[in-house]
């Protein structure tokens, strides 16, 4: 899967539709869990001097999907991703992050997936259960190590009194 990011990156840049502006700062894909490898990727480019993020949907005929203005914390920084850098494949991140599913003993319906950097590389899987729940997990795409495993329930339910 690195490997086609980096020809899905090396395909756009040479695209008539590539308007070399920003830098790579994420590569994004959202799926049903049953198909997510047949869904084309989404590299996102950061423009810092208009911060804003241009978007490019990978289908067989590039389009840009997204070209908006990035909201965030006056200190956050959005760092340049190098593809090159990568030492985790991307199977052995999902490996990793398949065994955090399993130990929650949740069904997973949706799957995002986004690799960015955040001081490092990091895969980020968001899971969507069949139970409603939210499972964030992050893995430093350096050593392999889990960064982050966050369950969040989507819903929860309140109790009125009448």
């Amino acid at each position: 899967m690195l490997n086609k990011l980096k020809q899905e990156l090396q395909r756009l840049k040479s695209s008539n539709i590539f308007q070399n502006k920003g830098f790579l700062a994420g590569c994004f894909l959202m799926s049903e869990i049953k198909n997510f490898q047949s869904i084309p990727w989404q590299l996102d480019f950061y423009i810092e001097e208009t911060n804003r993020m241009t978007a490019y949907l990978m289908n067989q005929e590039i389009e840009i999907i997204d070209n908006s203005e990035v909201f965030k914390k006056e200190e956050m920084k959005i760092e340049e991703l190098n593809l090159d850098e990568i030492k985790t494949e991307f199977t052995e991140a999902k490996e990793l992050a398949e065994d955090v599913l399993l130990k929650h003993k949740e069904i997973p319906l949706k799957l995002t997936i986004i690799l960015q950097k955040q001081n490092v590389p990091i895969w980020n899987f968001i899971y969507i259960t069949k139970n409603f729940n939210l499972l964030n997990i992050k893995i430093n795409a350096l050593n392999s190590k889990i960064i982050e495993d966050k369950f969040v329930s989507l819903i929860s339910f309140e109790r009125t009194k009448n």
